[in-house]
């Protein structure tokens, strides 16, 4: 390498007498610098509002040939003429800001070798571009005037990685680093919701994109500089490459969260023949699932032999989810897969929610620098192939067995659901004669009214019959496909075990119901039963909870489904901690539940006294 500067200085030097930022502004530029002035508060509204309208007012046009490539033209021609370079808008930025008291130079980077400059001479060629260095209350920062429609505060505005400057300031002697501010790192968000009404028929795809940071100023300026039609035309075609049936059935929306830097687009389309028919198999249909906009930031080279780094768009954070609510439930098994390179970071996870058939694919990927060195090319192509194979999802669908006698009702289980209730309404029927004697000490007929701390029991005896009443219809007990699935041999979900204990979970949820429509009506009349009855009512959920808890999770099984929790578990026994011993111990139970069904006649404890009378007027009469 050869160079006439024996310093970084000198180039600053050389280059001083050109970035003159003690030119008088024109009237024109003047006027806008006290118009900022007076519109806003403190010094950080000044530096916003002088940014914005350099970068958005004036026009990023490039005139560098001769002197034009490395002079930059007066404040005011540019600000006149609305048009200059990345030299002319540093400068006139720089010039916006002094004469608003703020101290801010021009700075001198270059946009591909970044912190390679330093490894070089010194040199005014070592630089390609020029941006702007503001010294804020104590804060060193970094704007680039040549992008455009960037939003957000003073101190979250996006810089690129650029690494090294030469700030062309008096003081400066050598290089400085570029540190971008902590919400440098733009990023996207994907949400894909596929909204089904049957396995074959149409789907509604809905879409809501967050872009924040850097991505959503370059969501932002293409808006404003691209038509509506052209955009929707692009995102239309964006998907009919792996939907071609697809349609747009709303016109494309956003929301621009300026303040936060936050861009929101909002699509829907309307998917046809989403499920294919697999060939040479009949009755069988597939639907696959793709992340493709994460795809389409995974750059893949094309061979792993180099001599020189390979470069990546950095940084790069995307987060892809994809929700099927699905018409039907559907067998699924939870997956998590990572993989981790010193270049990028990937992360899916498959889960399955059985309330409301929500399948949910989620996939996170970061680019964690921006090159890749030779000697750790195998490995980054390795750790990415393990990524593109993990992509995507399918469902397969038999429609041949889907129907279940073609109405997808289980009548079978309806009846048995019949004498179920039947039986639960008998028990009943017998319980409610059940007349144990009041509490000892406590007079009988001579009931308490119901307050206190018995307000919460009575309370849930009314929700609970509407709650279980409610869990029945709603879960899948009649639902026929269901059942098949898990006592046909030849399903992938064969699962007999846990038919059983479905049949058993139905059997005692309707038994329950009736239990706690008969607790409250015995509540209500105060009988004497009620203490036993309320007892052996927290004893046996705590119990129905806890096994059901046990027996799913001696399971195993292959596919996620919605479990009782360990902490429902616990809540139940806390519940059966409090409620046993108050109905057992309490004065105010004993005192409330004294109306027996049938109370013992009052002639039953006259009897005594009348014998005894009898026996003295006997004795009276012998001594007569």
């Amino acid at each position: 390498m050869v160079s006439e500067y024996n310093s970084w200085k000198e180039v600053v030097d050389w280059a001083l007498p050109m970035y003159e930022l003690n030119e008088t502004p024109s009237k024109a530029l003047q006027a806008v610098i006290d118009s900022i002035r007076t519109t806003a508060r403190t010094k950080e509204e000044w530096l916003v509002s002088a940014l914005r309208f350099v970068q958005d007012e004036v026009r990023y046009l490039g005139m560098e040939a001769g002197i034009g490539g490395y002079k930059p033209r007066s404040p005011s021609q540019v600000f006149a003429q609305r048009f200059g370079d990345c030299k002319d808008k540093s400068l006139l930025l720089a010039t916006m800001l002094k004469h608003l008291g703020i101290e801010a130079y021009p700075a001198l980077v270059n946009s591909s070798s970044k912190e390679q400059v330093k490894n070089g001479l010194p040199s005014p060629y070592a630089f390609n571009h020029c941006i702007v260095q503001v010294n804020l209350r104590g804060s060193r920062l970094w704007y680039d005037p040549t992008i455009s429609k960037q939003r957000g505060t003073s101190h979250s505005n996006y810089i690129p990685d650029y690494q090294q400057a030469l700030v062309l300031s008096p003081a400066s002697k050598g290089l400085t680093e570029v540190i971008p501010p902590i919400a440098n790192n733009g990023g996207i968000k994907v949400l894909e919701t596929f909204l089904f009404d049957d396995v074959g028929g149409a789907v509604t795809l809905q879409v809501k994109t967050e872009y924040t940071g850097w991505e959503a100023d370059m969501q932002r300026s293409r808006f404003a500089t691209t038509s509506l039609k052209e955009i929707q035309k692009a995102y239309l075609n964006f998907y009919a490459n792996n939907f071609p049936d697809i349609e747009m059935t709303q016109p494309v929306d956003f929301i621009d969260y300026e303040q936060g830097n936050k861009f929101t687009i909002l699509e829907e389309y309307s998917i046809d023949n989403l499920w294919e028919e697999l060939e040479g198999i009949n009755g069988q249909v597939r639907a696959t699932f793709f992340p493709k906009v994460l795809r389409d930031y995974i750059n893949t080279p094309r061979t792993s032999k180099r001599t020189m780094p390979m470069g990546l768009s950095y940084p790069v954070n995307v987060e892809h989810e994809i929700q099927l609510f699905l018409p039907e439930p559907w067998p699924v098994n939870p997956e998590v897969k990572e993989v981790k390179d010193d270049a990028f970071t990937y992360k899916s996870v498959v889960s399955y929610a059985s309330t409301g058939n929500l399948l949910t694919l989620h996939y996170t990927y970061s680019i964690l620098k921006d090159h890749v060195l030779p000697e750790n090319m195998s490995a980054f192509m390795r750790n990415q192939k393990l990524m593109l194979d993990d992509m995507g999802y399918s469902l397969n669908y038999n429609t041949g067995t889907a129907a279940g006698g073609g109405t997808g009702f289980s009548w079978i289980m309806l009846v048995v659901a019949l004498l179920a209730l039947g039986a639960a309404i008998y028990g009943g029927y017998r319980l409610y004669y059940y007349d144990p004697n009041p509490a000892p000490g406590f007079s009988l007929g001579e009931a308490e009214t119901i307050g206190g701390w018995l307000l919460v029991p009575l309370i849930v005896l009314f929700v609970t019959p509407l709650g279980g009443i409610i869990t029945v219809l709603r879960s899948n007990y009649f639902n026929q496909t269901m059942w098949e699935k898990l006592v046909l041999p030849s399903s992938q979900t064969f699962a007999p075990e846990l038919a059983g204990l479905i049949l058993v979970e139905l059997i005692l949820n309707i038994g329950f119901v009736v239990f706690s429509i008969l607790l409250l009506i015995l509540f209500l009349k105060k009988r004497s039963s009620v203490p036993e009855l309320m007892k052996a009512f927290y004893v046996a959920n705590a119990l129905f909870v806890i096994g059901e808890y046990v027996v799913l999770e001696s399971m195993h099984l292959p596919f996620e489904m919605d479990k009782t929790s360990p902490s429902q578990a616990v809540r139940a026994v806390i519940l059966a901690a409090i409620w046993v011993p108050y109905f057992h111990l309490s004065h105010r139970v004993k005192d409330t539940f004294v109306k027996m069904l049938q109370p013992p006649l009052e002639e039953e404890f006259d009897q005594p006294v009348v014998e005894i009378a009898n026996e003295v007027e006997v004795s009276n009469n012998n001594m007569v």
